[in-house]
This record gives structure tokens, C-alpha cells and sequence, in this order.
């Protein structure tokens, strides 16, 4: 399963997060009432479990609950925050943006007896980064330019990569900065280190700038 799945199972089932801020009353008080009004509907049968919800509410009260659970779930983690525009209703429909990071888009309608969301998942910028660099961090030593870590192609660029000697409180990192990408990673100078199963950082792509 993607990383994204799993994110959006886990803001939708009341998972905790790695986060350096826990979060806010706004985020957990619109995670329970979705909790409280998930039901089984045959309108998400064939669905996958994470991408199909039936709630016994009207699809303009799971719009603005989801809404406030993805806006405040962006606020959680740097980098990609929710467009101003992330909820959107066109006729009959709501459309929101529940994640810029991961690429999740959801459709709102209502089915008999409350509503239905949907949600699409699209692999991004920042997800294929992570990959590429996880999936090769054995050979990590060997990455003395962007094209040995796997960094670049189609809608994607990337320079200046090189390792980084730990200083100010980070271990050592493999820096580069983006060019060009998706919104999912806005252009600037990013930092990896590999997963190390106590950090908040360790396997994915972060800004340093943004933790000073």
C-alpha cells in the first residue's frame, strides 16, 4: 500500500501521527464526528477500505469535517500546505483537496440515508523522492551526484546534491535542492537522511529551514 493510503487511513481513523506538535482541538474534535458517523453503505462496495467512507451526514457536514481535519492535518507537517481553494462544489458534488503532499482528492455525494467520499490518490513529486531515495539508501555512500540517487526526470529537477556532516542537531544529510516539481515540493534546498525509527525526519524529504 502507498504511503498515502496509509496517511489517509490514519487521519481517518483516528491515528496518531509523527509530528513535532500534537494536534489541535479543531483536528481530533472533526476526526470524532467522523468517527462517530461512519456507517456500511453498499454505495462503497468493490471500493478499497481507505478510499471509500459512507457517513450518515449530509455531504455538505462531511465536506467541512474533512475539510478541517485535512487543514489542520497540513498544518502538522512543513512544506505543502492546502490550496485556499481546497473545497469546491460543483452542482450536486464536493470536491476537496485532502492532501498536496500526497495527492489525495476526494468526491462528497450523497447516497440514500447520509453520503459517500470518495478519494482518488496520485503518486507526487514528493512521494516519488522519497521512494527513490529509500529504495537506494544502501547505496547511499555511492551518492556523490543527483543522478546516482536516483533524483530526476520527467517534471522533475533537481542539482546541487551532496552529503552534509551532522551540525546544529542534525545527523549527517544528503542536501539538494529542487528546481522544478509539483506542489507536493515546492522549489528549494531539502535535506535526507535514511529511516532511523525514532524521528519525525529520518525517510523523508525535509526543509531544515523550516524546524529553525
Amino acid at each position: 500500500m502507498r504511503r498515502a493510503a496509509l496517511l489517509l487511513a490514519a487521519l481517518h481513523s483516528g491515528a496518531g501521527a509523527c509530528s513535532p506538535v500534537p494536534p489541535s482541538a479543531a483536528l481530533t474534535q472533526a476526526q470524532a464526528a467522523l468517527d462517530a458517523a461512519r456507517v456500511d453503505s453498499a454505495a462503497c462496495a468493490g471500493q478499497l477500505g481507505a478510499a471509500c467512507t459512507a457517513y450518515r451526514l449530509a455531504p455538505a457536514q462531511v465536506a467541512e469535517l474533512r475539510l478541517t481535519v485535512a487543514r489542520e492535518a497540513s498544518t502538522l507537517f512543513a512544506g505543502a500546505p492546502l490550496p485556499a481553494d481546497s473545497l469546491r462544489q460543483q452542482g450536486s458534488v464536493w470536491h476537496l483537496t485532502e492532501s498536496v503532499r500526497y495527492g489525495q482528492d476526494t468526491q462528497i455525494r450523497a447516497v440514500p440515508g447520509g453520503s459517500v467520499a470518495i478519494t482518488t490518490d496520485r503518486q507526487t513529486a514528493y512521494e516519488r523522492v522519497t521512494e527513490r531515495l529509500n529504495r537506494a539508501s544502501r547505496w547511499s555512500a555511492l551518492w556523490w551526484t543527483c543522478g546516482l540517487a536516483g533524483l530526476g526526470g520527467p517534471g522533475l529537477e533537481v542539482r546541487d546534491c551532496r552529503w552534509t556532516p551532522a551540525a546544529d542537531g542534525w545527523p549527517r544529510t544528503f542536501d539538494f535542492t529542487v528546481l522544478q516539481a509539483d506542489a507536493s515540493l515546492p522549489p528549494g534546498r531539502y535535506s535526507w537522511y535514511a529511516p532511523d525509527g525514532g524521528s519525525c525526519h529520518g525517510g523523508a524529504p525535509f526543509r531544515k529551514a523550516d524546524f529553525r
